[in-house]
């Protein structure tokens, strides 16, 4: 009789033979396939502490990327493809109509904080020949730090660069500036000491140093736009309906081959050129915490007023979700008069419980017109509530209009007349009938 345990040998023997057989077979080897490797297995503590050193390293929480047995292939990050071709996705205004993006918080990036000295890169395509002479970033900071910054805050070099392999900045620098003073303001003009030549449509990147003696103990933080919260899936293939995947927040450090994008943030920023042209991306808060019930006589509404060209849309797709009930939302489009132009219901179950995109197809295209004043009006039956929140653009920060949608503002009502958005915090209003919000919406174009 065979013992247990030498069966046990016995078997794995045989199984081990017939993978080897296996392999010979279909001239592979057991590396040819990483989807068939497992991770080696951990403590616990050991997966912790390697999570938490990553997260020293980088500047952020991360999830450890080891499979589980039976997972398959982690996908490669996005956007970073062949550096001869253009990140390709929708610019603003050309297939979209209306802001075009969504919004969940801000995400900040340290700028040094770590020993291996964090860099953050926005990457951007510029609009027109030209050259550039500053930029306006979002610098966040706090006295005393909450996790934004720390001491004096460095000193911030900022260099304007080319784009290079995999569409990560090169050495080429075009033009360097300064901010010796980084804890003096949120939304500083940084300027070149001298113009960088750009040509329109090319690719360039934005690459923050702290040059501090001691950046570990002297920084501060850039934000950016985080589009989801934690836990909610990264949107691709545009990360942002209205917005070019041109757009982009990258980081590194000091050591080579260090670059990574951050598929889940948007930038916030604004270069400026020798003309007086500007371009970037000024949305810079949102309003989760400001939500509007849509439920009986509370409604919400954007009101806009087309300003630069006659837009023939098809659909609509505005983002929002539903709290409780089964009664259908509706959605409708008229004109300033009142006239409607189309009026859609949106069954309940079409509508998801966290924040997501709502698709409204028109019974036809419509032309909204230059010059033409529109409204997008959302109800719902008294016994079923939907939420939705604003993002705000920063135009009272100094962006120019050409950075974000500037035809119109979100406004609610509950009931008693329309107004703009109210601000609270901590559950405090601090500010009424704010009209510089949307409603995260867009129109797709014909």
């Amino acid at each position: 009789m065979i013992k247990p345990s030498l069966s046990k040998k016995i078997l794995k023997g045989v199984g081990a033979s017939l993978v080897l057989l296996f392999f010979a077979f279909f001239n592979l080897s057991p590396a040819a396939d990483a989807t068939i490797k497992t991770c080696p297995r951990k403590t616990r503590s050991e997966r912790v502490k390697s999570v938490r050193q990553r997260a020293r390293e980088t500047g952020r929480q991360e999830k450890s990327y080891c499979r589980r047995r039976g997972q398959g292939r982690r996908p490669a990050p996005s956007g970073r493809g062949s550096s001869s071709g253009p990140a390709i996705s929708v610019v603003r205004g050309a297939h979209t109509y209306g802001p075009g993006l969504q919004m969940a918080s801000l995400q900040e990036t340290g700028i040094g904080k770590y020993s291996s000295n964090l860099r953050p890169d926005i990457r951007f395509r510029a609009d027109q020949d030209g050259q550039i002479v500053s930029v306006m970033p979002y610098i966040i900071w706090t006295k005393p730090s909450r996790g934004y910054s720390a001491g004096t805050g460095g000193r911030i070099k900022v260099e304007l660069r080319t784009d290079g392999p995999d569409h990560f900045p090169s050495e080429a620098v075009l033009a360097t500036g300064y901010d010796n003073n980084p804890m003096n303001g949120y939304f500083p003009v940084i300027r070149f000491s001298s113009p960088g030549k750009v040509k329109k449509g090319g690719l360039y990147h934005l690459v923050f140093t702290n040059v501090d003696p001691d950046p570990a103990a002297n920084w501060v933080s850039i934000d950016s736009l985080l589009a989801v919260a934690p836990g909610e899936r990264v949107p691709t293939d545009p990360r942002q309906p209205g917005l070019s995947d041109d757009l982009a927040v990258i980081y590194g450090t000091r050591e080579a081959n260090s670059w990574r994008l951050r598929p889940g943030e948007t930038p916030i920023f604004q270069v400026a050129y020798a003309d007086g042209h500007k371009q970037g991306q000024g949305y810079m808060e949102s309003m989760i915490r400001n939500a509007h019930a849509i439920s009986g006589q509370a409604a919400v509404r954007e009101v806009f007023t087309v300003r630069d060209a006659n837009r023939k849309v098809a659909s609509l797709a505005i983002r929002l979700k539903r709290l409780n009930g089964r009664g259908a939302l509706d959605v409708r489009l008229e004109t300033g008069g009142g006239s409607v132009l189309e009026d859609a219901s949106i069954p309940a179950a079409s509508i998801p419980t966290e924040d997501g995109w709502i698709n409204v197809p028109f019974k036809g295209p419509r032309v909204l017109s230059v010059g033409g004043s529109y409204r997008i009006i959302l109800t719902a039956p008294a016994d079923t509530t939907y939420s939705i929140y604003s993002v705000d653009k920063g135009s009272h920060y100094g962006f120019d209009p050409a950075t974000y949608f500037h035809d119109g503002h979100a406004e609610f009502t509950t009931g008693s007349g329309w107004t703009g958005w109210t601000k609270k915090s901590g559950g405090v209003v601090v500010e009424r009938n704010v009209l510089s919000t949307d409603l995260q919406f867009y129109f797709n174009c014909e």
